[in-house]
């Protein structure tokens, strides 16, 4: 079982919103993905924190969205590109 909100399929939403990710931090199963909405009035990015090349989002403009599924264990912590103190954690196992 996931933290945080459902979306549609075996996707998880994070807002982003006031700057901050909402939740910070989510806990998946295998197979599990993370749907992020800008619901902020600024553009923001998603990357993973150590190795981008793992999952990178296009600039995310007001309203728009980027789904990643995760499909290995481990531990993904992200930050947005924009705006790096900006940060999230999603844990897989």
């Amino acid at each position: 079982m996931a933290d945080g909100v459902r979306d549609s399929g075996d996707f998880v939403a994070v807002r982003i919103d006031n700057f901050t990710f909402h939740p910070a931090a989510l806990s998946l199963a295998v197979g599990q993905g993370v749907l992020w909405t800008n619901d902020d009035d600024v553009p923001h990015s998603i990357v993973h924190a150590a190795h981008p090349h793992l999952f990178r989002s296009h600039v995310l403009f007001p309203g728009d969205r980027f789904a990643h599924p995760f499909n290995l264990a481990g531990s993904f912590p992200y930050r947005c590109g924009i705006h790096p103190h900006m940060r999230g954690l999603v844990t897989v196992g």
